[in-house]
């Protein structure tokens, strides 16, 4: 089906596609699709996706299965999960070679699980793997079971409002065999606990099992390596976790050793995160990502050989010798393990990189457009290997490719490239302006205009701020929160800047914020919205702007400042109000992972707070922009309070303002229905602000531009 226009009801229920994970060949691909109809309920399947020909078949429909994969016993059979009622987990397998395909019952777990892992053993066995709950007694817990008390006891290093909502759970990781008995498989023995008579626990405490569970471990033929943090608090503040390998000698009758720490060269920063475990191929070397440095703004990638290693040392130090000027968001072995590909961030683009674990090599881009969400080794090809990626852009929801090192070659496009969608990748443009700060740096600016745009009529003015300042940017990826796209289609020159703090321009870029939240960004603002006067058809005197997280927080900055006069309505959405009132948090969240004012003095500290502090009185007096405030009642990150104080104080001025919250929803609204109504509710506010599209006449435009250069028509605002 192909639409006309793009809108909120097209972007919640058009088709949302997992990453394609290919079998052991590289023949086949699997991946899953979700259909949301509006008003009714969300549909989802599993494909398989002939690489050869791009051609997909469903081979299941099931709204409640989950987490498919490729069983890796050389065969074309898929095993999955799915909620079997009252908390237990059913395991099942479907051989999509067979016809007709059916679903086979492998077991049944009593307890929720997730983040399922499996491997051949070469015995005729196959070793899985799974993340759940874990009791007080070592056991498999089944969560949906009720306790007969409602009592909470808490021991982490850094409790938060949220926390006290839910109930402390411990994770581990849960392990058995499958065999298979008259032609069938079959779980072959009772789930253990990989780290039971040990204190570690898999630190999943913000989703739970909805995290990315199985970015926190890997395991091969003899051994599991695991995020690892211990369920005691080993300092007053240390909520760091550690790398730990657990040598198995076997997995069917449970023979395990203790649980390793591997430690690192150097050691640095003991506040460092470690992600992303996991074997080479063939099970020799061990490694993982560790984000380090002020606010975590830089990242290696750390190897740990096995039989020989004392300590993991940096890839790039070890084969390079060098620095790399990008900083590593993920990576995988190649099919031979004698490589690694690399995913990061580079101008508003997440690109693929080679790395081939040779002296003086250094990361060759295979891929730079878009955004990169996952990738899998295909094997060889030709003279080199190639991968399987899975992309998207801002018109394009997802992006099945094989890439080599000379040619890309594309599968499926979900949208057609957008066009399914109403969308076209000529809608988006970037452009460069000079900072707000000492005139020493650029920022990047991406640009969606309206599918109709003509230069001849003035557009609205939609600048949208991005959360995350220090661990984010406006990326070149579909979003289903925040579509640009989805407010182009409203009417607007949707305006993106990765204003200072953003990622993906240099590690002092994005620390440069730290501790400094609102100067340099403020003035980036400043300056984005004088140089878009130039812009062909952008109306600067008819423009709103909204942001999140750390982009709310700016809205109430913004507020109390000359620059919140520039627009004509507001959106807040989890914006911090009062710097000072989570002060005592652990991460109070101008989306750093340093409480503001941590790595100062206390008087430094302290005057670092009530100089970015939006709740100054002296400021609070200044709002006069009408703002739609949203923050929602599940928000583990900053409380609800926040953003009824920011409504409290636009009632109290009498300046229009709207408060609009979901119950049963987090940061983020994610639930479809929910979040159709978001964009119902946001759209409808700023539309009733802005003046609709008008038409221009050529000679108006030269004589409203003539003069322009001679005065800084935001002079004021400086």
């Amino acid at each position: 089906m192909i639409v006309d226009k793009f809108t909120p009801e097209i972007l919640i229920s058009a088709p949302r596609r997992g990453p394609a994970v290919p079998n052991e060949n590289g023949t086949l691909a699997l991946y899953t699709e979700s259909t949301h109809q509006v008003g009714g309920k969300t549909r989802k399947n599993i494909y398989v996706l002939d690489i050869a020909t791009g051609a997909s078949s469903c081979v299941l429909h099931d709204d409640q299965a989950y987490d498919p994969i490729w069983l890796g016993d050389g065969t074309n059979t898929i095993i999955y999960l799915k909620d079997g009622g009252m908390g237990i987990t059913l395991m099942l397998a479907i051989d999509v070679a067979s016809s007709p395909l059916e679903s086979l019952v492998v077991g049944h777990i009593r307890a929720p699980v997730r983040g399922l892992k499996t491997k051949a053993l070469g015995d005729g066995t196959v070793v899985f793997t799974i993340l759940g709950c874990v009791d007080t007694d070592g056991t498999l817990r089944n969560t949906k079971n009720r306790r007969v008390h409602d009592g909470r006891v808490y021991n982490s290093p850094q409790l938060r409002h949220s926390d006290i909502r839910k109930e402390p759970r411990a994770y581990s990781i849960w392990y058995s065999t499958l065999s298979k008995q008259d032609g069938e498989w079959r779980i072959a023995g009772d789930l253990r606990n990989a780290l039971r008579y040990t204190d570690l626990r898999i630190p999943l405490e913000e989703r739970g099992l909805y995290e990315d569970a199985k970015s926190q471990y890997d395991l091969c033929k003899n051994g599991i390596v695991v995020t690892g943090r211990h369920s005691e608090p080993q300092g007053p503040v240390s909520s760091s976790a550690d790398i730990y390998f657990i040598r198995v000698h076997s997995f069917g009758n449970g023979i395990l050793e203790a649980p390793m720490n591997i430690n690192i060269q150097g050691e640095g920063d003991r506040q460092a995160i470690f992600t992303l475990p996991q074997f080479s191929p063939d099970g020799s070397i061990i490694s993982f990502l560790r984000r380090q440095g002020k606010n975590n703004v830089s990242s290696q990638i750390y190897v740990y050989h096995i039989p020989t290693s004392q300590v993991a040392v940096d890839v790039f130090g070890m084969v390079t010798g060098r620095p790399w000027a990008l900083a590593p968001m993920s990576f995988l072995f190649s099919a031979d393990g004698h490589s690694l590909y690399i995913t990061a961030e580079d101008c508003g683009q997440v690109g693929l990189y080679r790395l081939k674990l040779q002296p003086h090599a250094y990361p060759v881009s295979l891929l730079q457009e878009g955004t990169v969400s996952a990738y899998h080794p295909l094997g060889s090809h030709g003279n080199g290997e190639v991968v399987l990626v899975t992309s998207s852009s801002f018109v394009e929801s997802c992006l099945y490719q094989v890439v080599g090192d000379d040619a890309v070659f594309v599968l499926s496009s979900s949208s057609d490239h957008g066009a399914r969608l109403g969308l076209s990748p000529k809608q988006i443009s970037e452009m460069y302006f000079e900072g707000g700060g000492d005139g020493s740096y650029v920022v990047h600016v991406w640009v969606i205009k309206p599918r109709q745009f003509s230069e001849n009529k003035k557009y609205p003015l939609a600048i949208l701020v991005h959360d995350d300042a220090t661990h984010g940017a406006w990326l070149n990826a579909w979003d289903t929160k925040w579509n640009a796209a989805a407010w182009a289609e409203q009417g607007y020159v949707v305006v993106l800047p990765n204003i200072t703090g953003s990622t993906g321009y240099g590690q002092e870029f994005a620390a440069a914020v730290c501790n400094d939240w609102s100067s340099r960004p403020y003035d980036d603002l400043v300056n984005c919205l004088y140089n878009l006067r130039s812009m062909p058809g952008v109306d600067v005197d008819n423009a709103i702007i909204a942001g999140l997280g750390y982009g709310g927080y700016l809205m109430n900055w913004i507020q109390g400042h000359p620059l919140g006069r520039r627009f004509k309505a507001m959106v807040c959405h989890a914006g911090v109000f009062n710097t000072q009132s989570l002060s005592a948090q652990p991460s109070p969240n101008l989306e750093s992972n340093e409480a503001p004012g941590e790595s100062l003095s206390a008087d430094e500290g302290s005057a670092a707070l009530h100089r970015g502090n939006p709740a100054n009185p002296a400021l609070l007096q200044n709002w006069k922009t009408p703002m739609l405030v949203i923050h929602n009642e599940r928000d583990s990150v900053v409380p609800i309070s926040e953003g009824l104080a920011a409504y409290n104080n636009l009632q109290s001025l009498g300046v229009p303002s709207k408060f609009l919250t979901f119950s049963h929803e987090g940061r983020d609204v994610v639930k479809e229905e929910n979040s159709l109504e978001w964009h119902r509710q946001v759209f409808t506010w700023v539309n009733g602000f802005t003046k609709p599209t008008i038409d221009t006449l050529a000679g108006d435009m030269e004589n409203e531009g003539a003069g322009a250069a001679d005065h800084h028509p935001l002079i004021d605002v400086l």
